[in-house]
């Protein structure tokens, strides 16, 4: 579903950006969640994986940008209305919540960072000169 047919339009579908769901972002910046609801940094690839979930018909598009945060590359293209989607979402802010709810409880999210091998932290004593 990464893609839609080529008789499929996706001018009328919703337009989502990492933004809209970052707790660092501003509402003057771009996001249109609640703080409270927010997650820090979410990426295009965690809201990709989402709509996958959800079976909702989404185009992700990787070069385009949010002219407030440029920084931050990619945006999505979802369709709410299609027949077959788990998504109980009639809304677009309805399903920014839904998604924030399910970027939240992403395995990559939830599990620690793994430690970094240890690395030779023994530091080498100089002897101070008189």
């Amino acid at each position: 579903m990464a893609s839609p047919t080529s008789d499929q339009s996706t001018d009328k579908w919703l337009t989502i950006y990492p933004t809209y769901l970052d707790k660092k972002a501003s509402v003057s910046g771009g996001r249109r969640v609640s703080k409270a609801l927010a997650v820090e940094n979410p990426s295009i690839q965690e809201i990709r994986l989402v709509c996958e979930r959800l079976k909702v018909p989404y185009v992700l598009e990787i070069n385009k940008l949010y002219p407030r945060d440029f920084l931050n590359p990619g945006r999505i293209r979802v369709s709410l209305n299609q027949p077959g989607a788990e998504c109980k979402s009639k809304t677009k802010c309805e399903f920014l919540r839904e998604l924030v709810q399910l970027i939240a409880q992403l395995k990559s999210r939830n599990e620690p960072p793994t430690p970094k091998a240890a690395t030779s932290s023994s530091k080498s004593s100089k002897k101070k000169k008189k």
